[in-house]
């Protein structure tokens, strides 16, 4: 990540995914970074789902917490800013 972000700790899993306790998707994170810097600059509406290309993403920046979601195929990043 470049700019702000000293460090963003993530998950990007599914829910089942996460329930299953499989590894992060830690090289998905790429697909997330412009998406993230846009939401640190306020941008939070009008992003497509990198992963699924479907779904129009939920984002939000609340403090150091920055959540990004896809209704579509359930994909989600919810990273602390440190």
């Amino acid at each position: 990540m470049t700019g702000t972000v000293a460090c963003l700790i993530i998950s990007l899993l599914t829910l089942d995914e996460l329930m299953d306790h499989q590894e992060e998707d830690v090289e998905g994170l790429a697909l997330y970074e412009d998406i993230v810097n846009e939401v640190l600059a306020g941008r939070t509406e009008g992003h497509k789902c990198p992963a699924c290309g479907q779904g129009e993403l939920e984002c939000s920046l609340d403090g150091e917490r920055v959540l990004i979601r896809c209704p579509e195929c359930g994909r989600f990043l919810d990273g602390m800013l440190a």
